[in-house]
């Protein structure tokens, strides 16, 4: 085809809208083609680039991507250096460049939701940037400061999954000891673009000690969680929806049946449930229980799974997948993490091997789905 040619079958593309859009074909195509194929296709004619940016094919393309398998990114930190990898079930991996945070060792990844990676940038024991990225568009926003805090403050967030709306709370106090441990909590709003505050006192989550990495929260069915930790381990659930209204829940007596509760306890979302996770100190068995019954605390045993795991008091992280879980562990007396997936069905698990590269001395997994949206 000539040059002119193509330029005419360009334009045909443009006017003629009646075939465009019978019966949304060209939306259905696109939304199949992964983000930086889509983005390729924006240049094709005016109609598909005005289509491919538009608020629909955004949520449709979202939508198509969640059918697919999940992925799950990995930060990877090394002396004063951070990459971000993107990797997929089998083990392959892909490396995500964004120049915000490349070669940031203080940048911390917190949540994972939409396709938008929220990170925090550590400037001093007081000042904490909180980042909104979206790795696969290559776009990032650093949001305004939040009120003034005597003490490091802790960052969550709450997106419900319907309509996309997600709201990041800051956890922060104005004095360097706080009555009973307790924060004061504010609110970051897309549509506001700035913060307003939401609670006077709140436990807040926090990194347990020894796993300073693992995020501390977790999001499911349009509610944020997180465990709050006493002396001799988890003490109960806090949870807060996008009404911002928290909630208090209880934990089951007993988390490892015959056991005590430990620091080997972690929360993950599976089949938009809450799952409560403990590994025993041994490394031999991982416990799921499951909340039924968010206002009345009720949780279902899901059963055991056999494991011989060294390094548990070194894990990184551990998150859900489709119907798997990541366990990102350290052995011991090496500098490498090991990376194990979980089979929910089988209730078996397998080991990644995973390139050279990822052997480093500080790593922290989310699960990922890359999408168009904007981080504004």
């Amino acid at each position: 085809m000539s040059d002119v040619e193509s330029k005419k079958a360009c334009l045909g593309c443009d006017y003629d809208r009646n075939i465009v859009y019978i019966e949304g074909i060209m939306d259905n195509v696109l939304s199949r083609l992964t983000v930086k194929d889509v983005l390729k296709c924006k240049s094709v004619s005016k109609l598909w680039y005005s289509l491919i940016n538009g608020p629909q094919f955004t949520k449709l393309h979202f939508s198509r991507s969640l059918e697919k398998n999940l992925k799950f990114v990995v930060c990877l930190y090394d002396d004063d250096d951070s990459q971000i990898y993107l990797i997929e079930p089998n083990g392959s991996s892909t490396q995500l460049v964004l120049s915000s945070i490349d070669h940031n060792y203080d940048f911390k990844m917190i949540s994972s939701f939409n396709g938008l990676i929220i990170g925090t940038d550590l400037k001093s024991d007081k000042k904490l940037d909180i980042l909104i990225i979206n790795p696969a568009i290559r776009e990032f926003q650093v949001l305004p400061d939040g009120s003034p805090s005597e003490l490091t403050p802790s960052v969550g967030v709450v997106f419900d999954p319907e309509n996309y709306r997600y709201k990041i709370l800051r956890f922060y106090s104005d004095t360097l000891e706080p009555e009973d441990g307790n924060y004061k909590c504010e609110v970051y709003v897309p549509d506001t673009q700035a913060w307003r505050r939401v609670s006077n006192s709140i436990q807040c989550p926090k990194s347990r000690n020894g796993f300073p990495l693992c995020p501390s929260h977790v999001c499911v069915g349009g509610r944020m969680y997180w465990l709050v930790w006493g002396p001799d381990g988890p003490v109960c659930v806090v949870s807060v929806d996008m009404e911002e209204n928290f909630t208090r829940i209880k934990l089951p007596e007993y988390i490892i049946p015959g056991g005590t509760f430990d620091s080997f306890t972690f929360l993950a979302g599976w089949e938009d449930r809450l799952i409560l996770i403990a590994i025993d100190d041994t490394g031999d068995i991982l416990v799921i229980w499951s909340l039924q019954v968010h206002d009345k605390s009720i949780w279902f045993f899901e059963g055991t799974i056999d494991l011989k795991l060294e390094g548990i008091n070194t894990m990184s992280s551990i998150i859900t997948i489709k119907n798997g879980i990541l366990l990102v562990i350290k052995p011991f007396c090496y500098d490498i993490f090991d990376y194990y997936m979980i089979n929910l069905s089988s209730m078996t698990w397998k080991k990644l091997w995973l390139h050279y590269k990822f052997r480093t001395p500080r790593a922290v997994a989310l699960p990922f789905v890359e999408s168009l949206f904007s981080v504004i």
